[in-house]
């Protein structure tokens, strides 16, 4: 996903130069890299703005949420499968398709990708 983001003209913050694995961080490390972040991208399983800030009164804080989310859920099925992970990983182009047009602001319609209002 790192690559896919700096590929598409993002910067992913608290990368760590030369690290592959995914890592949990607190949301006080969150609540930092929101106060610079232009775009918050898979914020788990909330499709609106009021779920995340029902989650933790601090999200509501974030810089970020009037700014620009959004989430991979666009295409869900009912037995709860998601475009995204059952076909994405052998499409990473339409993911990035999708990235250049988010990162760009230009993104009208998504592959995977639903704007969290």
């Amino acid at each position: 996903m790192t690559r896919l983001i700096r590929d598409a003209g993002g910067e992913l913050l608290g990368a760590v130069p030369g690290k592959q694995e995914s890592s949990i961080i607190s949301l006080e490390t969150a609540y930092q890299y929101a106060q610079e972040a232009d775009v918050w991208l898979h914020p788990g399983w909330c499709t609106s703005k009021e779920q995340l800030r029902s989650i933790h009164p601090l999200f509501g804080d974030f810089p970020v949420l009037d700014k620009s989310v959004w989430n991979n859920t666009l295409q869900r099925t009912p037995g709860g499968g998601n475009r995204y992970w059952e076909e994405g990983p052998v499409r990473p182009d339409l993911i990035l398709e999708d990235l250049v047009a988010i990162f760009s602001g230009t993104a009208v319609k998504c592959n995977y990708y639903l704007p969290v209002e």
